[in-house]
């Protein structure tokens, strides 16, 4: 299924719903889930697939969860407990921590580090723990989730990067540095800098969320904000104002998680994340200190990229879309009385009425049913927006045109915004943007990648043909490594600076990426590729 349909409400399975004041007893809230998936990897599923009829199975590829749901599921002993890993035997290092004590999570090296859980080995664990009457290797009885066919309860449950990294490294590296005044990294009598930074940032609009201020709305910090503070805003806002070896090492970090995120993760990219992940580590317990290596820095730097590699990039996997659908779950409740019911059949209705969208020919009823899912219909064949406005034809643009397409005698006319493939690209013309700036972009031009500015979109008509081109201010590119010198970290970053005297027409085809670009000066600034075109909050 394409990444933008896989994640979709109308396309998730609401399997089960548990209430009540204390975590449910897994064993029974698993076995008809389990006997279920059992059926249908076995006997399958009739389903009609055009005018024949074909029998489908199912098979699960991976799971995904937070750490306390991981130990619940694989029955190991919880994250802060001796053994708490749920994907390897590391036991952990007690560490004082304060007037207690903590299990901490330090860097091995390889030939010191645990050997990976097997299903097998946890199964033979699950038996010893069972005569001994404690848990052995943190392994306390088995999982139900170990009776599903074809499923490697071991290694097919993935490291969430929402709960491990998001609001788990990324938001104890803030706590450390605002807080720590004794230390040499703590940045908390310099938020108003870091704050005045954030405000220049305009992001493009697929990052929903806008920067805020550290010093006031911190503690409100929604997941999606921490991931947008790691993959762009923070290179920026803390460069300077963090030490630069605690700059360097925060960088490591978000180059890292910035390459597992991308659309297609190249063999290369996972290694260089490693790398990166690996050096990270090593130099957390120095900077630091042992005791606030925690689960979740293991867990990041020890397995996230196995993850990747056997389930793909970290978007594919994490928690982000489901976490949404909690949202969605709350708006179906109405009423104190049968809540479970209400969050079912509102479910249900959900995606009932979505399949009933996709069949329907009669568009008023299918303009009902997007009204009903809060959804806007675009209109793939028309997709110019905004109004057209006809040039002159000895303007630049239009000689440029004459020239590209060999098309002397054609009307061009300018307009503001256009649809392409469920995405509204946004030029420089719309002057309704006032928080975003989504017009910043990567193009291809006669094969190389360039980045630019949309100027503004053209509709060309000629006596055979009509079609739309983009008018781009282009950049030339003033340093290839905007935050290091270091080959690895932050190579994804530019500094550009736009040239107003030149346009480039391209066709929309060849109109890439969209960028965070945080302004330096007059037509200077910072970019950032927006990482992938999938994950949302």
């Amino acid at each position: 299924m394409h990444s933008s349909c896989r994640f979709t409400k109308e396309r998730t399975i609401l399997f089960g719903l548990w209430f009540g004041k204390e975590k449910p007893q897994l064993t029974s809230f698993l076995r008809p889930i389990v006997n279920t998936w059992n059926d249908l990897q076995e006997k399958g599923v009739d389903v009609n697939f055009g005018s024949s009829r074909i029998k489908m199975k199912v098979k699960i590829l991976a799971a995904t969860m937070d750490l306390p749901a991981m130990s619940m599921l694989k029955e190991v002993k919880q994250f802060n407990g001796e053994y708490g890993c749920g994907i390897c035997e590391e036991k952990g290092v007690r560490t004082k921590k304060g007037k207690g004590t903590v299990n901490a999570y330090v860097y091995r090296s390889p030939s010191k580090q645990a050997p990976l859980r097997t299903a097998e080995r946890m199964k033979q664990h699950a038996s010893q723990a069972k005569v001994l009457g404690k848990p052995v290797f943190g392994v306390k009885r088995r999982s139900m989730v170990s009776f599903v066919k074809g499923f490697n309860y071991a290694s097919d449950v993935m490291v969430d990067y929402l709960h491990g990294i998001c609001i788990g490294v990324t938001k104890a590296l803030l706590k450390l540095w605002l807080t720590n005044k004794k230390q040499p990294y703590y940045i908390g009598d310099k938020l108003d800098m870091v704050d005045e930074r954030l405000a220049n940032i305009k992001p493009p609009d697929n990052v929903t969320r806008n920067p805020r201020s550290l010093a006031n709305e911190l503690s409100d910090f929604k997941a999606s904000e921490y991931r947008a503070l790691l993959l762009y805003y923070g290179l920026v806002a803390f460069r300077g104002v963090l030490p630069e070896k605690y700059f360097e090492h925060f960088a490591m970090l978000s180059t890292a998680i910035y390459l597992l995120l991308t659309d297609e993760v190249t063999a290369e990219n996972r290694r260089t994340a490693q790398d990166l992940l690996t050096r990270f580590h090593m130099l957390y317990v120095e900077y630091y200190g042992a005791e606030n290596c925690t689960i979740n820095l293991h867990n990041a730097c020890a397995h996230i990229v196995k993850c990747v590699e056997l389930a793909g990039p970290l978007w594919a996997f994490g928690c982000f879309n489901f976490e949404s659908n909690c949202g969605t779950m709350a708006r179906f409740v109405h009423g104190t009385r049968y809540v479970g019911m209400q969050i079912v059949n509102g479910y249900h209705m959900l995606q009932r009425i979505h399949s009933i969208g996709e069949v329907i020919r009669s568009q008023p009823v299918r303009d009902v049913i997007m009204r009903v899912q809060n959804k806007r219909q675009r209109n793939e064949q028309c997709p110019e927006l905004g109004k057209l406005k006809r040039l002159n034809n000895e303007s630049y643009e239009c000689k440029a045109i004459a020239d590209l397409f060999q098309c002397r005698d054609a009307v061009v006319h300018s307009f503001s915004r256009l649809v392409r493939c469920r995405e509204i690209l946004i030029s420089e013309d719309w002057k309704r943007q006032k928080t975003k700036n989504s017009t910043v972009i990567s193009y291809f031009l006669n094969g190389t990648q360039q980045y630019g500015c949309i100027s503004r979109f053209l509709r060309v008509t000629t006596d055979t043909n009509t079609f739309n081109v983009a008018s781009i201010t282009p950049s030339e590119v003033t340093e290839e490594n905007a935050f290091s010198n270091d080959g690895q970290i932050g190579k994804h970053t530019k500094k550009i600076k736009f040239i107003r005297s030149k346009k480039h027409i391209i066709k929309i085809e060849d109109i890439g990426r969209r960028m965070v670009v945080v302004s330096e000066g007059y037509d200077e600034g910072t970019i950032i590729p927006v990482v992938n075109s999938t994950d949302h909050d």
